[in-house]
């Protein structure tokens, strides 16, 4: 796999490798996230390297404008993608994402377990993911809720 993807001239996707300036960066993304789905509190930095280190993703991605990391995408086993920028962009999301689906192929689909395609979930109140993805022509599937 590629280290490095394009996006644009100007933002490329670079792969997570566990350097102390990504994991740095990641937590510090993490911590300051407007919209989550999975990790709702903040997060200590021990338990941040430990989840770092595990690298638990099928794909994993710092985002770069230029020099500085604004983001971060990952791929999981279950072809589910989550993107998340510093300063959300319509037009950056549906570039990246686009560029996500023409360089990266989903795993086969299990029936129960897996989609043939990527999925992606995003917080409800992400009004600019959520109007890239309209753009994209993506297909609304499921609303999750808590228990």
């Amino acid at each position: 796999m590629k280290n490095i993807i394009s996006v644009n001239k100007n933002i490329y996707l670079e792969s997570f490798n566990g350097k102390t300036i990504q994991v740095k960066k990641l937590f510090t993304m993490l911590n300051n996230r407007k919209y989550n789905i999975s990790n709702d509190s903040k997060t200590d930095y021990k338990n941040h390297i430990k989840f770092c280190e595990k690298n638990p993703y099928r794909k994993w991605f710092l985002i770069k404008l230029k020099s500085e990391y604004i983001g971060s995408l990952f791929i999981t086993y279950q072809n589910e993608v989550s993107i998340n920028l510093e300063k959300p962009d319509t037009d950056t999301y549906t570039s990246i994402l686009n560029t996500v689906l023409k360089n990266i192929k989903p795993l086969r689909a299990i029936p129960s377990v897996r989609n043939k395609s990527f999925v992606c979930n995003t917080n409800p109140k992400n009004k600019i993911l959520k109007q890239a993805l309209k753009n994209m022509n993506s297909i609304k599937i499921q609303e999750s809720y808590v228990l």
